[in-house]
């Protein structure tokens, strides 16, 4: 881009950490097909932790109320 202010990030900066591969979403929406009880939309989020950012806990969670929570509680 012609004069942006922020460099593309392939451009070295003696202030800036080395170029790190982008990583996955961290908060998505994920679409599922269960045999049992249907389609499934469910919010995913990756959370690192604490002093250990290499270990990632991932949470799936229906919105209440929707029908992916109701169908998630049939197979409790």
């Amino acid at each position: 881009m012609p004069n942006s202010p922020v460099p593309p990030r392939s451009t070295p900066r003696p202030d800036s950490e080395p170029y790190r591969a982008p990583r996955p979403a961290r908060d998505e929406l994920k679409r599922f097909a269960h045999p049992v009880v249907g389609d499934l939309a469910l919010r995913r989020q990756a959370l690192t932790v604490g002093g250990a950012e290499q270990q990632v806990i991932i949470v799936y969670q229906a919105t209440a109320g929707s029908p992916s929570e109701a169908a998630l509680a049939r197979l409790a």
